[in-house]
């Protein structure tokens, strides 16, 4: 039986791998990729995964042919998975999904720019002398504010930090962590989706001409629905995902001097002294590298969970209907097959030369996102960077050991202090 799938670590009768999975499943994929290669069988109970890590599968899997695959958990498919064959056969067009242009365009975020330079700006904890900060609870708290202006036209209250907290769980962002096949989920149960809708609801009954993301797609001819789905993912990039990319680059200057000395020699370069705007973002070329290879290194979406529809071929194998695919950017994007010292970091292999010389898809770091959130998510983060940058240097805690929780995000464990030194800075020209 085991010839009919690919290599895979031991399984217990009948748990499977599930064990391995429970308290680290990262750790158990990142062994499991070491001994068995780029593709590797697990069972869950009766039901079966497969871990993909190679660039040409990633793609075919999230973006090639997405019509074979589901993003959320199916008990009924998980069932057809360890029976191994079609129990509930769709029809061809029950799973399309139609594919429209976003209703903001593509350089909105930067009419709020000053809203964004003033979030990092304002937080005092950051510029007091040699000041110890948790520096990602700081820049959440940041990019809440962020997020809950420009997405939403909100000031941060009690209840838009209730909407914050059950954003990591709806259903819009369901394939950021590793779930059992067996998990149902309960429609009414998303509970963010239910708060956007009602805001989606409430602006279009009273427009209010403003220029945050919400205004804007509720103007527009697009089913509520989808508005509530994309604001929820794009509160949760502009949030959550800025605020952790931010921190590791942060880490990782503080870990590299060199590299932080040539991010501050552009930024004095570019801004002459004055705070980071939109008009500067073409100017801030090694930000936008020091950010890409913080996203390699620490990919946001470091694992995205796909449930096949029906029998599905993958190199090899054959696939049963039901069987969840881990597409895991996270171990791809540090293998050696791929990237010259993968562990090093390197902001210059994201230069135009450099990356010319890339294995082709072998950077995903955002999973399936749509490209206007990803280029939302960089003009943000490229505004925040220089804007830390300018003011101050940063150097990592004396015996502080620097860890992850591999959650939807990979987040710091424990917190993680860094020293803020302020820089002098360089007067207006």
């Amino acid at each position: 039986m085991d010839a009919l799938f690919p290599p895979g670590p031991q399984k217990h009768l009948l748990l499977g791998n599930a064990v391995a999975f429970r308290h680290d499943p990262l750790t158990a994929m990142i062994e499991a990729a070491q001994n068995y290669g780029e593709i590797v069988h697990f069972r869950f109970g009766p039901s079966h995964a497969y871990l993909v890590t190679s660039p040409d599968t990633i793609h075919y899997v999230l973006v090639e042919r997405p019509d074979l695959f589901d993003a959320q958990p199916h008990f009924y498919r998980a069932i057809q998975s360890a029976l191994g064959h079609e129990l509930f056969a769709p029809g061809d067009g029950v799973y399309k999904r139609q594919q429209r242009a976003s209703a903001l365009p593509s350089d909105w975020l930067d009419a709020h720019s000053q809203t964004i330079t003033d979030s990092v700006s304002d937080l005092p904890e950051l510029w007091r002398a040699d000041n110890r900060a948790d520096v990602f609870q700081t820049l959440r708290e940041s990019t809440l504010k962020t997020a809950a202006n420009v997405v939403l036209g909100e000031a941060v209250t009690e209840a838009l930090r209730q909407f914050a907290s059950a954003v990591p769980n709806s259903a819009a962002l369901q394939d950021r962590r590793f779930k059992s096949p067996w998990t149902l989920r309960l429609p009414h149960a998303d509970k963010a989706f239910e708060l956007a809708l009602e805001r989606v609801r409430q602006r279009r009954f009273r427009p209010s001409g403003a220029p945050d993301a919400l205004s804007r797609l509720a103007s527009a001819s697009v089913p509520e629905d989808e508005i509530a789905a994309e604001l929820i993912r794009l509160f949760h990039a502009l949030h959550e995902t800025a605020a952790v990319t931010l921190t590791w680059a942060l880490v990782l200057l503080a870990q590299h001097p060199d590299s932080q000395d040539e991010l501050h020699a552009e930024i004095d370069a570019a801004l002459a002294g004055d705070e980071p705007a939109a008009a500067e973002l073409p100017q801030l070329g090694y930000a936008g590298m020091v950010l890409h290879e913080t996203m390699r290194l620490y990919p946001p979406a470091w694992l995205v969970c796909r449930q096949t529809r029906r029998e599905t071929r993958i190199g090899s194998f054959f696939l049963p209907a039901g069987s969840t695919v881990l597409c895991c950017p996270y171990i791809m994007q540090r293998s050696p097959r791929y990237f010259v010292e993968p562990q090093r970091f390197l902001p210059e292999r994201f230069s135009e030369s450099f990356e010319k010389r890339q294995r082709r898809f072998s950077y995903a770091p955002f999973g399936t996102d749509s490209r206007l959130i990803n280029d939302s998510l960089m003009r943000e983060m490229k505004l925040m960077l220089a804007t830390v940058a300018r003011r101050a240097s940063v150097t990592l805690s004396d015996n502080h050991p620097v860890g992850m929780i591999a959650a939807q995000s990979l987040v710091p464990k424990g917190g993680l202090p860094l020293l803020f030194h302020e820089r002098a800075v360089p007067e207006s020209a």
